[in-house]
């Protein structure tokens, strides 16, 4: 009983949470801006100021604010999305307010959009005009299976949903959302909707072109958006919205006839206690069989864990069976090993030995002998094979097969010949100077860390071992240089030529850069990171200087230094430096 108390507190209290309003985008453009304190300024904090207290009585409304001077007059209009209530979509209205204030200072046109609610201002009307600059694309970076299948159902889908927002509803909205089952276990949503001052042609025609524009950015992704000023379009794999204000379908018309006065004023005493009575008897026993339902799991439960470690071999043949493709003779695995020589032998560890061998057609492969004194090499081996059988990934070692004759139990996996991954990690060149100097560790540590491994692959060289004795710059001070003298596209790695996107090179070189500050203070955190390389919501700052950066007395248009091979250099420009015989105290843990 106490646990479902428990239940149904937790319950409530998921059902009273509410939606924080989340910001996605802005734009506003310089090209038109106004005096602080001027006319147009206090005409605009009139609107901002009617839009947010009408957002406590409806969903959308548009409004204009100014005199006969044409110069001062501003208009604007927020809309909120349609499954969103009127208490929530007033706190959206009001962070967006507030929000675009910050983000928009002094510029006459600006718009922000929320996942809640749009606001847009603007010194010439655009109330029922058709605009669909700027268009923003946002997508999941996550890729699905049956693209073609999947972007057949998202377009129809989203054609349904446009088919009926371009009709509106009774209070003007046009806005519409869809479910469709993509497989057994796996839904599509989508929703689509329009600003209410527009006409049902505008609409659906706007509708329309952003759905034709989605193959283009989100083709055969787990969800993508596209929103522009007068609609937006969204699709997920996941519930974005809120499942209850999906349409119901259309009622019969018939009205039920109003309950008449002479049964109203029959409502005696007498029937109030028939009525808590009946109550009783309903819940009394479902809360009686809820509680026998929990009792009775609880037992089957128990019961099938006691089973299962008492009989723990009685299944290991039929599930070996199962796999009979991946098995190998005996004979061929000891023929590969040259009957397990110790030559071959590449370590032992707690259940066997590792060896090395050759099969008959030239695949090397890495053979696991289990030891037959293993008390558990029996279950070991069972639930090795069972698992990586399945656990095929790029980043593995992969499982080849696997042989079971008698008292030998032999695993056959991918032979790597490159050792572990820290043999080319860690090293010198990625620890932070906080900790190299000073012993101070933490989290932004291993933020300069990454930074560092980004520069090393934009420019396909190693930071320990990149240094220009011409100019005595580390791999950092190198892309810092470039990056303030406006050349960042020279740090790239040649070899790469020209198959890249130099957007997309500029903000991994940006973020490097911020990852790879000397204050750890200016250093993004992780997630901050995996935000600006999934999302060009999140706009990266500009990098302040590296750590280790090495000053020099060299002019800002100097050529890049000897050392790296572009076209563009010429060795007439570069100067000589003087030798500096100081010596260098390294430091090196005890």
């Amino acid at each position: 009983m106490l646990s479902l108390l428990f239940l149904s507190l937790l319950l409530s209290l998921a059902l009273k949470s509410e939606p924080v309003p989340t910001y996605t985008y802005h734009s506003c453009p310089n090209t038109t801006t106004f005096a602080p304190n001027s006319t147009y300024q206090s005409n605009l904090n009139s609107l901002l100021s009617s839009l947010s207290s009408n957002a406590t009585s409806r969903e959308h409304h548009n409004a204009t604010a100014g005199g006969r001077d044409p110069s001062t007059v501003s208009y604007g209009l927020f809309f909120c999305r349609g499954d969103v209530g009127t208490k929530d979509c007033r706190e959206c209205v009001q962070s967006a307010v507030e929000d675009v204030r910050n983000r928009c200072p002094v510029e006459k046109d600006a718009i922000i959009w929320y996942e809640q609610c749009q606001l847009r201002y603007s010194n010439l009307s655009f109330f029922g005009a058709l605009d669909e600059t700027p268009t923003i694309y946002l997508w999941n970076t996550a890729d699905i299976t049956e693209k073609e299948r999947f972007n057949q159902l998202v377009e129809d889908t989203l054609n349904e949903a446009t088919a009926e927002a371009a009709k509106g509803r009774p209070g003007g909205e046009k806005f519409a959302m869809r479910t469709a089952n993509f497989s057994r276990f796996q839904k599509l949503y989508g929703l689509v909707q329009c600003s209410p001052d527009l006409s049902s042609e505008d609409c659906n025609r706007c509708l329309q072109d952003s759905v034709s524009k989605l193959p283009s950015c989100c083709y055969g992704k787990f969800g993508g958006r596209v929103i522009s000023p007068c609609c937006n379009i969204r699709y997920e794999v996941y519930p974005f919205f809120n499942l209850t204000a999906i349409s119901p379908p259309p009622s019969t018309g018939l009205t039920p006839p109003p309950p008449s006065n002479t049964i109203a004023k029959q409502n005696t005493e007498g029937e109030s206690d028939i009525s808590y009575v009946i109550i009783l008897a309903i819940v009394v026993p479902i809360a009686v069989c809820t509680v026998l339902l929990i009792l009775a799991i609880c037992i089957l439960r128990r019961r099938a864990k006691q089973h299962n470690s008492i009989e723990p071999e009685n299944v290991g043949d039929d599930e070996i069976t199962t796999i009979e493709s991946l098995h190998f003779d005996f004979a061929e695995i000891e023929a590969a090993t040259n009957k397990f020589s110790l030559d071959c032998k590449l370590g032992e560890g707690g259940f066997g030995e590792v060896y090395k061998g050759t099969l008959a057609n030239g695949q090397e492969i890495a053979v696991k002998r289990l030891s037959k004194s293993s008390g558990q090499g029996v279950e070991e081996f069972k639930n090795e094979v069972l698992l990586l059988a399945k656990l095929q990934h790029r980043n593995l070692v992969r499982l080849f097969g696997f042989c079971f004759e008698g008292e030998e139990k032999l695993l056959v996996y991918e032979f790597v010949p490159n050792r572990s991954l820290d043999n080319f990690l860690y090293g010198p060149g990625y620890m932070s100077p906080e900790y190299a100097m000073h012993g101070q560790f933490s989290v932004k540590s291993d933020v300069y860390s990454f930074g560092v491994l980004v520069l090393e692959i934009i420019s396909g060289k190693k930071n320990s071992s990149f240094y220009e004795s011409d100019r005595g710059q580390d791999l950092l001070s190198y892309a810092w240089k470039l990056w303030k003298a406006g050349t960042p596209l020279d740090f790239v790695d040649p070899k790469l030529e020209s198959a890249y996107s130099e957007d997309e090179v500029l903000r991994c070189v940006q973020i490097g850069l911020l990852c790879v500050q000397e204050d750890p203070e200016d250093r993004p955190t992780m997630t901050t990171v995996v935000l600006m390389f999934n999302s060009y919501s999140v706009t990266p700052g500009q990098p302040q200087q590296p750590a280790f950066y090495v000053r020099t007395s060299e002019p800002e248009h100097m050529m890049p230094a000897a050392g790296l091979n572009f076209d563009h250099q010429s060795t007439s420009n570069q100067l000589p430096l003087s030798v500096n015989e100081a010596s260098i105290t390294d430091f090196y843990p005890r």
